[in-house]
């Protein structure tokens, strides 16, 4: 059985978490239309949407950030 959700706070915080993470796709977005300044809005798009999945991304990490062997925490 699934329960509306009323707690202020919970709501909040899920209206926070919703807007943060619209403010990161849009950054993306337009990192990627800057990297690929020819590509169409449909090709940024896709560009996008494997983004979001990971997808051909040996990590989590931003590209400018190099894994070594000695991780810290």
């Amino acid at each position: 059985m699934s329960e509306l959700i009323r707690d202020p706070r919970i709501l909040a915080r899920m209206r926070t978490t919703m807007a943060l993470f619209e403010g990161a796709e849009a950054m993306m977005r337009q990192n990627l239309r800057r990297r690929h300044p020819d590509e169409n809005a449909e090709q940024i798009e896709k560009r996008l949407r494997s983004w979001l999945r990971k997808e051909n991304e040996p990590s989590s990490l931003p590209p400018h950030i190099v894994r070594t062997s000695r991780q810290i925490g």
